[in-house]
């Protein structure tokens, strides 16, 4: 348990698995999407950023290898790999225990922060995701395969994103440089 609260990013990991639906995190896009978002606002986690553009947007090979690596070995989660693309992060029955005492042993503002990001995530579509990353962190798309379909595709993503309630049509604006009242079209 030491190292699990000495090591942010198993922390901030098992964290936000505790939140997720059945607590299972869909997707290796999604989980690394969701750490990158939450590590922006994490003074503790940017020190330790590992970070860095992918075929996908950022990705982390140290959370991968490391957090994720860990966290199986110590029984404390399932990887489910469906196909060669898919993959379902699950905490296993000590793993959950583990992360419920990790998560409220956080700060109000910790969960705030994860909950906020996970939250917003947790309904958006892959290419959903990517919009708000890429445009909110342009420099995370320099080596993106898919890079080119969202910027193609970003008025109908934006206007996606406005309808499930997600993000303000003010920020969608400012964020893609569309105008608010294209956005809000229906």
């Amino acid at each position: 348990m030491e190292y699990i609260q000495n090591n942010n990013w198993v922390k901030y990991t098992l964290a936000l698995l505790n939140i997720s639906k059945d607590k299972t995190i869909h997707g290796s896009l999604r989980l690394h999407k969701i750490l990158f978002m939450v590590s922006r606002g994490v003074p503790e986690l940017l020190e330790d950023d590992t970070y860095s553009p992918h075929d996908f947007g950022p990705f982390s090979e140290d959370v991968e290898e490391s957090v994720i690596g860990f966290l199986e070995m110590e029984n404390l989660l399932d990887i489910e790999h469906y196909d060669k693309s898919t993959v379902d992060y699950k905490l296993t029955q000590n793993g959950a225990q583990i992360a419920k005492r990790v998560f409220s042993n956080m700060s109000l503002e910790e969960k705030d922060n994860i909950s906020r990001v996970y939250n917003l995530f947790d309904e958006l579509t892959s290419d959903e995701i990517l919009f708000i990353v890429y445009f909110m962190y342009p420099e995370t798309a320099k080596y993106s395969r898919v890079v080119e379909n969202i910027n193609n595709n970003k008025l109908r993503l934006a206007r996606s994103i406005y309808r499930k309630k997600s993000l303000s049509p003010q920020f969608l604006a400012q964020i893609s440089k569309l105008k608010e009242s294209d956005i809000t079209k229906n």
